[in-house]
């Protein structure tokens, strides 16, 4: 169970940053969000299933690491000066004809 609920958290995670690059797949974005909303949703029923029917120690375990996981991550871009964009920060569009050329 603990590894469905890790499986799910990281494909989340996928989903929500390829909502940042949608303009660069052509993916629509009704079904990278349907995906997103799937795991999560799983991800909240799974959690459910392991606080009723398994150990205390596991679904503990599994929030603890969660939380650890978040705390390591904000450290390290503090440490780091590193920072995420907000979603509705990004450009909507295509990215400019240079930085296409350069990727390519």
């Amino acid at each position: 169970m603990m590894a469905s609920a890790a499986f799910l958290i990281v494909y989340a995670a996928v989903n929500a940053a390829h909502l940042r690059v949608l303009h660069e797949t052509g993916a629509k974005r009704t079904i990278v969000l349907a995906s997103l909303l799937a795991c999560l949703v799983m991800f909240v029923l799974l959690m459910i299933y392991i606080i009723d029917n398994a150990p205390a120690a596991s679904w503990v375990t599994l929030l603890a690491t969660l939380v650890a996981a978040f705390a390591i991550e904000t450290v390290y871009r503090k440490r780091t000066g590193r920072h995420s964009e907000r979603l509705a920060d990004l450009p909507a569009g295509p990215p400019p004809a240079a930085a296409t050329a350069r990727r390519g």
